[in-house]
Order: C-alpha cells, then structure tokens, then sequence
C-alpha cells in the first residue's frame, strides 16, 4: 500500500503540475456563504494553522467584521493573505484586515475591530491608495485582486484573531488564506471535482474552465477513488486473516 499510495502521489503531481502546482495550492475548507463569527467572542475557529487553508466566505452589508481565530505560538511565521474575487461590481470592494493578538503594537486609531484591552494589532488588508495586485490561479481558472502576504513572526504564544471588515459598509465577497503547509489526502482529491465546481461558482464564472482542467480532476479524484478502494480491500483482508 505504500508504494501505491507513493505512485498516486507522484501521478496526481505530475498530472496536475501543468495547469497547477500543488505545491501552491491551498485546502478548501469554506466555499461560499458568510463567515460564522460576527464578535471576537464568536469567532470562527481555524484548527491546524499551519496547513494552507483557504476560506471563501462573505463579508454582509453592515456588519462590523468578520472574525477568525487559531493559535499562533512565539517565533512561528504564519502566512495570511485576503483576496477579493475579480468580479466588475466588486471592483471597488477592498476590505480592510487587522491582526489582533499577544505583543503586538496598539491598533491603529479608528479601527472598527474589537481589540481586547492589553493586546495589540496590525493592519494586514487592503490599504487605501496603494496599488492592487491581481492574481491568476492557475488550476481554477479564475482571477482575483490580493493583498500581500503578511509573514512576520508571532510576538508571542497564544490566541490570535484576523478581523475583516468593510471601511464603506457595503460588503462583498472575500477569501481568507491561512497557513504554509501543503496537506492534502484522498478526500480532498475525492472531492476536487465539486471543489472546482464551488469555486468557480463563487467567483462567478463559467462552471467548467476547459476540457484539459476536467479531465485533470477527474483523474485525480479517480485515482483518489482507487486508492480508498484497495486500502479497504487491504484491510478487509487483513481483518479475516486475522481470524
């Protein structure tokens, strides 16, 4: 099984590293909807930090912020990135971001965010007047307007929480990236064709990009399928030689 399991490895990389590379892919762990925390005390929990995580949510007309919650510990340099999907009534959509957490400077005068009494923040969204870079993912297919990567090292051990609000009020769609760590399994795979499906969606543009990236993701998620198969098979096999 492990030489099977390496083969799927090699064969889904090698497959997909021509529209893509994995290694600069990010897990999808929300497509679509609004974000759950509305209040610090509310926020929404992001576990295993460190795996690049991507969430695609949306920020409603109104709200104060958005709030995300993980662990960061002393010295550890954890990416976070926001992106705005590249969609005309979005153009001027730019949500502005704030890293709250242990050690770090006052936050900024005027920040909507809640900040706890006794730590700190730091402005990580869009900035006002400064030039915005797009980005082409190159496996979905699809286009989005995105801050740059913020990558300091933590101050401090202990909770830290990303704020996204809208100076304006208005709202819009946004993504959250979390995380370096490329982690993927056979579940993912197994789920990359509705994956790409909801992504596209959430980005609005036509459901299949081309017949290359289809049928790049049906291979991996049948590959995926063959590997869960012959792992059960194993197991199955193991289990009554056991008896």
């Amino acid at each position: 099984m492990r030489r099977l399991a390496a083969t799927f490895t090699m064969v889904v990389a090698l497959t997909l590293a021509g529209p893509a590379s994995v290694a600069q892919a990010h897990k999808p762990m929300q497509v679509g909807g609004e974000a759950e925390g509305h209040s610090i005390e509310e926020a929404k929990r992001i576990e295993d930090p460190q795996v690049s995580q991507v969430f695609y949510t949306e920020l409603r007309p109104g709200s104060r912020a958005d709030y995300w919650e993980f662990r960061g510990d002393q010295g550890e340099e954890l990416p976070v990135q926001i992106g705005v999907p590249k969609i005309g009534r979005l153009e001027g959509f730019r949500p502005a971001a704030v890293l709250i957490g242990p050690s770090l400077p006052s936050a900024p005068e005027g920040v909507p965010a809640e900040v706890p009494e006794g730590i700190g923040a730091v402005e990580i969204g869009f900035q006002p007047g400064a030039e915005t870079e797009e980005f082409f993912e190159p496996f979905s297919r699809t286009s989005s307007w995105v801050t740059p990567e913020y990558k300091e090292p933590f101050p401090a051990s202990g909770e830290y929480y990303v704020a996204v609000y809208d100076p304006e009020g208005e709202g819009g769609k946004y993504w959250l990236v979390v995380g370096g760590e490329e982690r993927f399994g056979p579940r993912d795979w197994l789920g990359l064709p509705v994956t790409l499906w909801n992504v596209r969606r959430f980005h609005e543009v036509s459901l299949w990009p081309d017949l290359t990236t289809l049928a790049v993701t049906v291979l991996a998620a049948s590959l995926a399928a063959f590997v869960v198969y012959k792992t059960l098979v194993a197991r199955k096999r193991r289990s009554i030689d056991k008896t």
